[in-house]
């Protein structure tokens, strides 16, 4: 057994308080319950011949936090075409097992069939079911069959098949100009082909004739083409085989150049009409909707840093502007912790969050207010003010990622307006070493020489700094504490990182929220020294902003 003499642990100021967390077993019990699900939720086999087999592989996959087992499998149908080859029996934590199922195309020829996966585990959630849906159609040989997906207008995702197309507020153009020469906002819709035989296109058009809504141009494999109702653009297959998968190269796809340019204020609605060959999806049918609309609220400023520390309070202001030409009302406002939509402290002034910390209020109005038609000129009833007050206390000291000010207004399609609310996160350093000794709680080096002559003792060993909190770190110096550690006793140490000696230098080290750096310390006693216990203290932008390292020595006999 190795450990420090009485005389050096007497010698020894134990600088450091390490809080314990508190253990509450029952909720970590409760959060080992096992839950899964089926990958993917829906899988369709596609366009078939009558009386092929087809196979499929699904995954169950275990997203919980232990084992479950499946007790039953079973498919609902209406004609008995699907089925399940392999089913699972256990899945164990972090894994997922396959589930094989099987279609054999019986129905009549050109109507989709379906069936559901249903699989009865251990799971304590939805009585233990698991879902997921299969569907089919029976072909007399080669079909294709069309569907439609639409792009997003807040990302680059695509929605297959999509229901509609909401082009949202959009700015009116009043110039008169025709709608290619107009401003406003183009999205794509995709034409898929999902079927063993080439998709013929007769016709793309704006159904019920609004000037707002416009085909701009057709694109296949980015490269415009045209659809003139003479001849059919054809459109490659989606597979290449009976029970082939899915080309994912894009091949299958013909993408129409929508746009949407209001030329009044108000809701405006027609339809995308597409005509093909497929023997599904023979008409495409795909709701345009559109808000015609002149700018709404505007906020000053755009977002809110409330970065107070605890024990002090910040009071900030942002003023609503109405810049529209017509009465908008504000139906609620509110304090949405973390984004998620919900209202969680009404802006009243007595609804904080945060126990307490958080709050807002519109000056001299409810939570929901009316805001006259803009005068284009500062103040006046076009306007209204919202206090936000952040006054962290121990506990609450951070604001939750995404926090925003929510207001829910009548405009633009009862737009929800949303302030980014940021601040009162922080980093948090801690420190851990493999190199220990009984009675000694900080780095504890176990030395070689002569035990004698403490001139030859030498030594190595290491710790690892973790940032436990929320926020990067940054190391902005690293050196002895004079006041605790003499210096005799520092030369005999050096601590380096990465190779290189951080001591009394700003190593500009940054540690991001759950990363570590590894410090290596050195030790040759060369002066007879026998105090070799020494405080090395790290400075940081982190909570506390000093963290220090307690680093002794032992013989090791």
């Amino acid at each position: 057994m190795f450990c420090l003499s009485t005389t050096r642990l007497a010698l020894f100021v134990l600088l450091l308080v390490f809080p314990m967390a508190a253990c509450d077993c029952g909720d970590d019990l409760g959060n080992l319950a096992p839950a899964g699900l089926i990958e993917p939720a829906h899988f369709d086999f596609g366009p078939v011949p009558a009386g092929t087999e087809c196979q499929a592989e699904l995954s169950v996959v275990n997203t919980g936090q232990s084992d479950f087992e499946v007790s039953a499998a079973e498919i609902t149908d209406a004609n008995g075409d699907f089925s399940i080859l392999i089913p699972p029996k256990e899945v164990a934590l972090g894994r997922s097992e396959k589930l094989l199922v099987k279609y054999v195309a019986s129905g009549s020829a050109g109507n989709r069939e379906s069936g559901t996966v249903q699989l009865t585990t251990d799971i304590p959630t939805d009585e233990g079911m698991l879902y997921a849906s299969l569907t089919g159609i029976p072909t007399d040989g080669q079909v294709a069959l069309a569907t439609v997906g639409c792009a997003s207008r807040s990302d680059d995702t695509v929605e297959t098949p999509c229901s509609e197309v909401d082009f949202g507020a959009v700015t009116i153009d009043e110039t008169g100009a025709a709608i290619a020469d107009r401003l406003g906002l183009t999205l794509e819709v995709l034409i898929i082909n999902e079927g063993t035989e080439t998709l013929g296109i007769n016709l793309i058009a704006i159904d019920q004739g609004s000037t707002e809504f416009g085909v701009m141009q057709t694109e296949f494999n980015g490269s415009i083409v045209e659809i003139d109702g003479e001849e059919p653009f054809r459109i490659p297959a989606g597979r290449t085989e009976d029970c082939g998968a899915l080309v994912t190269d894009g091949s299958n796809q013909l993408a129409i150049k929508v746009k949407y340019s209001p030329t009044n204020l108000g809701a405006d609605s027609d339809v995308l009409k597409i005509l093909t060959d497929a023997v599904e999806g023979g008409t495409l049918e795909v709701p345009l909707m559109g808000y015609g609309a002149k700018q709404g609220l505007v906020f000053t400023p755009e977002y809110l840093n409330l970065n107070a520390g605890e024990g002090s309070t910040q009071e900030e202001t942002i003023v609503v502007t109405n810049s529209g030409s017509a009465e908008a009302r504000v139906n609620t406002s509110c304090i949405d912790l973390s984004g998620d939509g919900t209202c969680d402290g009404d802006c009243t002034g007595g609804d904080p969050v945060l126990e307490g910390a958080l709050s807002c209020d519109v000056v001299g109005h409810g939570k929901g207010f009316i805001l006259e038609a803009t005068d284009a000129a500062a103040g006046g009833d076009d306007e209204a003010t919202i206090e936000v007050t952040w006054a962290p206390v121990a506990g609450s000291g951070t604001i939750p990622a995404g926090s925003v000010l929510r207001l829910e207004s009548n405009i633009l399609g009862d737009k929800v307006y949303e302030i980014q609310l940021l601040g009162g996160v922080s980093g948090i350093l801690n420190y851990d070493t493999d190199d220990r000794c009984d009675g000694f709680s900080g780095v504890c080096l176990l030395a070689t020489g002569t035990q004698e002559d403490t001139t030859t003792w030498v030594a190595s060993g290491s710790f690892t700094v973790t940032n436990s909190g929320d926020a990067t770190v940054v190391i902005s110096n690293i050196d002895w504490d004079a006041d605790s550690t003499a210096t005799t006793v520092s030369d005999d140490f050096d601590v380096s990182m990465d190779g290189s000696s951080v001591i009394g230098s700003n190593p500009g080290v940054s540690i991001a929220p759950s990363a570590s750096k590894t410090f290596n310390i050195s030790y040759a006693n060369n002066d007879a020294s026998t105090e070799d216990i020494a405080n090395l203290q790290i400075e940081h932008s982190g909570e506390g902003g000093l963290l220090t390292v307690s680093i002794g020595v032992s013989f090791s006999e």
